[in-house]
């Protein structure tokens, strides 16, 4: 019993770490806004990784399974524009080098299904 209490206070502990963790997101999206508009792209991109790194643990999953289905569509769709966007300008930084084509690819992708369908397609 006691080594049951010690793991559900365990994944509680880890639980509030993540939500804290996601209440910085904003932070790392805003802040990748500002390379790309300074053509800082190596910084734009770490920064981007971090914001959809940070929603994919807040959702218990990995980035690149992330998808319009974990969001509620009404209420998350400033979220989903937001997710929609760090797409676009990672294919874009992506793009820019050849050996990176099968990143820029997946991004695309990912904006694909970001995109297509909602009111800001």
């Amino acid at each position: 019993m006691a080594k049951k209490k010690e793991a559900k206070d365990l994944n509680d502990k880890k639980r509030e770490q993540v939500v804290e963790l996601y209440r910085t997101r904003l932070s790392h999206l805003k802040r990748a806004q500002v390379f790309v508009t300074e053509d800082r792209m190596a910084l734009a991109v770490d920064s981007y990784n971090k914001y959809l790194g940070i929603l994919a643990l807040y959702f218990d999953t990995t980035e690149d399974r992330l998808s319009p289905s974990l969001f509620d569509a009404e209420k998350d769709m400033t979220e989903l524009l937001l997710i929609s966007h760090a797409y676009w300008d990672l294919a874009k930084a992506y793009d820019r080098s050849p050996n990176l084509q099968r990143d820029c690819f997946r991004c695309l992708e990912q904006f694909m299904k970001f995109s297509i369908g909602f009111k800001y397609q």
